[in-house]
């Protein structure tokens, strides 16, 4: 066995599928792998954040502080988004809106699709997905 097949990828390009007509819909996410320094860096800057809050956020539960973590991670890791069917580059469209990949526009379509966001966390969790292929 080669070792450079166990080696990690930075990134991995998840296909969303529609759940019901299990579809490709054309839309591409893709997002930093735990080994990219960029994932770490987000982790740790969440970490960080959450430590400094700890005193403030006393009546939140571990569930919910681990839902919100999870939640902002799986954005600070979309590198980049689009859409196989639009001509335009890097774009989706939201209610005839054209976005951008930003923090922002991930957030919001995070929140408005929630199947999109749950396909991509369970990529992320998938270490196999940054792994190089195998012969």
């Amino acid at each position: 066995m080669n070792l450079q097949e166990l080696r990690p990828n930075d990134t991995f390009v998840v296909n969303i599928i529609h759940p019901a007509t299990k579809k490709k819909t054309g839309i591409w996410i893709e997002i930093y792998g735990p080994d990219a320094k960029e994932y770490k860096q987000a982790y740790f800057q969440i970490e960080e954040e959450y430590e400094k809050q700890k005193e403030e956020d006393e009546e939140k539960t571990t569930e919910q502080i681990l839902n919100e973590k999870g939640r902002k991670l799986a954005v600070a890791c979309v590198k980049n988004w689009g859409d196989t069917s639009l001509k335009e580059k890097n774009i989706l469209v939201l209610n005839d809106t054209k976005l951008k990949c930003t923090t922002k526009n991930v957030e919001k379509v995070f929140n408005l699709t929630p199947t999109i966001r749950r396909q991509v966390e369970k990529a992320a969790l998938n270490e196999g997905n940054f792994l190089g292929k195998a012969d």
